[in-house]
């Protein structure tokens, strides 16, 4: 049961452990840790509370792996009460299960509660490795606790840097919580300072190019996408988003046009519907409505709701009352109750019939 649900043939766990104990064979505590951490692999919720009352009826005590893979399948089935009373039952709680609870809370966007699972662990006299970190510093940069995140990080510095396992995920969730801090000179240079190991990869650069691009700075994005090319790194689709949604923020639609179409031809990326919403919004913005109605009368893909929206944002402010109608009637196909766009149509005075 074991090597199917650790070689993806969770089902094929699932009805083992069901074949099990119609045998009248009673699962051990190994089985039933199987037999969750399938169910948890494909959301198999019935299944799971079965499992879990079957084994709270079954006498068999309440060990570390047990409780790890309940804790893991309750959170992920959004069960965080019943994951917290598991969490209790469990006599002797390591660090491991400490880690996956504050995992299934941060999935769950429990963010206080994960804080406050830290300082539990805490007072339990445990101390947190590099999983729970992760887990902490990522709470703290999706919940807007910064200064929090980075107080931790710089007490716990140095035992986290030289950690053998130390990862980019740490350097990862710092750069971004100086970033959302404003303190993007040093969110630069901690960049710049990771070693050779864990290194920079694709993701340290995204995670640079987006601290710069969600304030707009423009130049130094660009900066950070060349040398993203020097250091013959792969640029993937989001970083192309970042770069392009900061060109059309900035009204740079030379540098966008020019980077779009290079994506494809120069660095074999194909164009997603972020990239076309990035372009549309250039377009927009610089006045070029009847460009960003031939875009998406050509892409490949279904427009959506975003890109008609950009048109009509960008007929409004430039006054076009022909594509500020055609936009209008797409978006409203899309979403008739969409009451923003009335609103437009009014103020605007588009013809709409």
């Amino acid at each position: 049961m074991n090597a199917y649900s650790r070689n993806g043939r969770s089902s094929d766990a699932i009805d083992f452990f069901r074949d099990l104990c119609f045998s009248g064979i009673l699962p051990d505590e190994l089985n039933f840790a199987s037999a969750l951490e399938a169910c948890a692999s494909v959301t198999d919720l019935a299944n799971g509370l079965e499992i879990y009352y079957k084994f709270v009826s079954s006498g068999l005590p309440w060990d570390t792996k047990v409780g790890c893979a309940l804790v893991d399948m309750l959170g992920k089935f959004g069960q965080c009460d019943l994951s917290r009373q598991v969490f209790d039952r469990v006599s002797h709680r390591t660090v491991d299960l400490w880690a996956v609870y504050m995992q299934a809370l941060a999935h769950n966007s429990k963010n206080l509660l994960a804080l406050q699972a830290l300082y539990e662990m805490y007072l339990e006299g445990l101390k947190p490795d590099q999983s729970v970190f992760v887990t902490i510093l990522s709470v703290c940069s999706q919940a807007g606790f910064v200064s929090r995140g980075l107080e931790l990080f710089a007490r716990n510095f140095d035992d986290l840097s030289s950690s053998e396992i130390f990862s980019s995920l740490h350097y990862h969730c710092v750069i971004d919580l100086l970033a959302r801090a404003g303190r993007l000179e040093e969110a630069q240079r901690l960049f710049q300072a990771m070693p050779c190991k864990p290194g920079r990869d694709t993701i340290s650069w995204t995670v640079v190019l987006h601290s710069y691009a969600s304030v707009g700075h423009l130049e130094r994005v660009q900066d950070i996408f060349s040398k993203l090319k020097m250091a013959a790194e792969l640029a993937d689709g989001i970083c192309f988003v970042l770069v392009l949604a900061t060109c059309a923020r900035r009204g740079k639609l030379y540098d966008a046009r020019s980077l779009f179409t290079s994506m494809v031809a120069d660095y074999g990326v194909e164009h997603t519907e972020q990239h076309y919403s990035c372009m549309v919004d250039a377009l927009g913005r610089a006045g070029h409505l009847r460009e960003a109605q031939e875009l998406l009368s050509s892409m490949p893909l279904v427009p959506r709701i975003l890109e008609w929206s950009c048109v009509l944002g960008a007929s409004k402010l430039h006054c076009d009352g022909d594509h500020g109608s055609w936009a209008a009637t797409e978006v409203l196909c899309l979403d008739p109750g969409n009451q923003v766009t009335y609103t437009i149509l009014a103020s605007n005075s588009f013809p709409f019939g």
